[in-house]
């Protein structure tokens, strides 16, 4: 996360998307990572958008959705911290986990 974001900055996430790349590669599967400044909201969704598009029409298929990093529930409404999401306004910036359900 940015040094301003208020958001902490977290030791592991790249690695653990990495590793999980890897693996899911290894097993067959067309991994997306996103990482640190690519991992934005709209990044995010628009990645998920283009899965969801490429999988039309077809009878079959599975799509994992992994977020390494923060995340808040404020109001009870769950809401993952993307790179560019700020502390001060988490739920305008960050993206809420219903939007990226109804993007999948």
């Amino acid at each position: 996360y940015p040094t301003y974001s208020g958001i902490g900055r977290l030791q592991y996430p790249t690695a653990d998307v990495e590793a999980l790349a890897r693996e899911l590669q290894r097993l067959g599967y067309t991994p997306i990572p996103l990482t640190n400044a690519e991992a934005t909201r709209e990044a995010v969704k628009n990645a998920l958008a283009n899965v969801k598009r490429g999988m039309q029409g077809r009878n079959e298929g599975t799509l994992i959705f992994y977020f390494s990093g923060h995340g808040w529930a404020p109001a009870g409404r769950n809401i993952l911290a993307t790179f560019d999401a700020g502390a001060a306004n988490l739920a305008g910036s960050g993206l809420p986990v219903d939007e990226v359900l109804q993007l999948m």
